[in-house]
């Protein structure tokens, strides 16, 4: 059976998702994952508001995985203020999107975006599965913790990763091991896949680009 969809709308208010259990326990999950059918697709996840708590000893999971070689699903969130978590700590949000082509993750924040990618599963899994599509919008600094991959595997094309900060300091957008605060502490692949495919598409903006310059390093 495909995942279904999970929508938390508060619009201009607060959307509170307690998460129980302690420290070291299981994750709790809002789940919109498919099962079954081995080709079944994953569902679609949104949550909307202009604060999202996210209250517990534990990070909130976000699971929009396919069956079998079923593609996985679509996570949204947005905020109307404040900043945006996505590694495995209290009060953050972890994402399982695993199956078929990679997962769509679209997050957008005045705030800043912390995405830890260790905390999402995303890659694709099927023999010639499509690369996953990341768009991050933060309002000030935008920080991956490591690499984005949105590699196709086989015959698959390669996704899209699409970053976009606005630093309010004079911290440049920096892609490149050692990138702190804002940037990519890593690098940045949407690569066809090694037996055929098309290859992606990576757009970086930095909105406030006078004060900061995109910068790379090694």
């Amino acid at each position: 059976m495909p995942g279904g969809a999970i929508t938390l709308d508060a619009g201009g208010g607060t959307l509170t998702i307690p998460v129980t259990g302690a420290a070291g326990s299981p994750t709790a999950t809002l789940d919109a994952s498919a099962n079954g059918a081995t080709t079944a697709g994953g569902g679609t996840i949104t949550l909307n508001a202009n604060v999202i708590n996210v209250p517990g000893a534990t990070p909130l999971n976000l699971d929009v995985s396919g069956a079998g070689s079923g593609n996985a699903g679509t996570v949204n969130i947005t905020k109307g203020s404040g900043n945006v978590d996505v590694s495995n700590t209290p009060g953050g949000f972890t994402i399982a999107a695993t199956s078929g082509d990679g997962a769509i993750i679209n997050i957008k924040a005045p705030g800043d975006i912390n995405f830890d990618p260790s905390a999402v599963t995303y890659l694709p899994t099927a023999p010639n599965g499509n690369g996953a599509c990341i768009n991050l919008d933060a309002g000030q600094n935008l920080y991956v913790t490591d690499s984005l991959d949105a590699n196709g595997r086989g015959t698959g094309n390669g996704g899209c990763i699409i970053l976009s900060s606005n630093s309010p300091t004079a911290t440049p957008f920096t892609i490149g091991a050692g990138a702190v605060t804002n940037g990519v502490d890593g690098t940045l692949s949407a690569a066809s896949g090694p037996a055929g495919g098309q290859g992606g598409i990576i757009r970086v903006f930095d909105k406030n680009a006078d004060a900061n310059p995109l910068t790379c390093q090694r």
